[in-house]
């Protein structure tokens, strides 16, 4: 800032500003935004064998061959087959390889944790999926479409508030599923709504159904497998199971056989108790 006086009255006559203020500094670029995590797969289960052809087989112009159902970490459905190597795809062992047969299909706001079929073998019906997400839905998907057509949606199955963890899907539409909320629901899954909403003990982390003797199982952060009657309405286990030291981590049901497996890595594998009018009555 410049300024004139006048000597004697020292009155100022006149102010300037000689140079302006140096400009700020221009702000850094911003850095660029990460990539994009790529998808990888969450979660995977077999189609039935007749599904398997269909969705598989014409395909690629060849028949035969395994069909699986992925679910990935962003949310979407993807349909892979497995054949002999040759073929474009990826590599999962000697002789086996990999490759899409549908496009990928948004599912779900986040993660696919739990899917499941009907089973495999000729009474499983395969043509449904069920889904669980991170985003607290259960999603039900036909698959009986055209071999490169994407999954599609049947209908949603609100009412879980928590992050799902394990979904089943039995061959007479009755479904079960668990989520971080701490509870189990069965589902009438034609009609679209919850048909009980159990509380189990502890937090369940997996769920499996027996359609032969209308059961479901639950396990989770404890040893024991639990065993409810879906046709009696009540809601607490009709049975407890015990076998393991350690939590029981993993269900599977087939042919009248329970296999679970705990976090301590033991597998076991036991006959299924069969229940009439919601009492036991024996064990074959």
């Amino acid at each position: 800032m410049l300024r004139l006086w006048q000597g004697r009255g020292g009155r100022m006559l006149e102010e300037r500003r000689c140079c302006a203020a140096p400009p700020a500094p221009p702000a850094p670029p911003a850095p660029p935004a990460p990539p994009a995590p790529p998808a990888t797969c969450a979660s995977l289960a077999w189609l039935a064998a007749d599904a398997a052809g269909e969705a598989g087989g014409e395909a690629g112009g060849e028949a035969g061959g395994e069909v699986l159902l992925g679910g990935s970490t962003l949310g979407s459905l993807c349909l892979w087959r497995l054949g002999a190597c040759g073929g474009r795809g990826g590599s999962l062992g000697v002789g086996v390889s990999v490759r899409a047969v549908s496009a990928a299909c948004h599912a779900h706001a986040s993660r696919i944790e739990a899917l499941a079929t009907c089973g495999r073998g000729e009474r499983a019906r395969g043509r449904l999926a069920l889904s669980g997400g991170g985003d607290g839905a259960v999603r039900l998907w036909r698959l009986d479409g055209a071999a490169r057509a994407e999954p599609e949606l049947v209908r949603s199955l609100l009412g879980h508030s928590g992050a799902l963890i394990s979904v089943a899907l039995g061959a007479t539409g009755v479904a079960a599923s668990c989520a971080a909320d701490r509870t189990i629901r069965l589902w009438d899954v034609h009609l679209g709504t919850c048909t009980a909403t159990l509380l189990p003990a502890g937090a369940p982390w997996c769920v499996a159904l027996c359609d032969e003797t209308e059961t479901l199982l639950s396990a989770g952060n404890g040893p024991l497998v639990h065993m409810w009657s879906w046709k009696g309405g009540s809601t607490k286990p009709a049975a407890r199971l015990a076998g393991h030291a350690a939590s029981v981590c993993a269900l599977a049901v087939d042919d009248g056989c329970i296999v679970s497996a705990d976090t301590a890595g033991r597998l076991r594998v036991r006959r299924q108790p069969i229940f009439k009018d919601g009492e036991r009555v024996k064990i074959h």
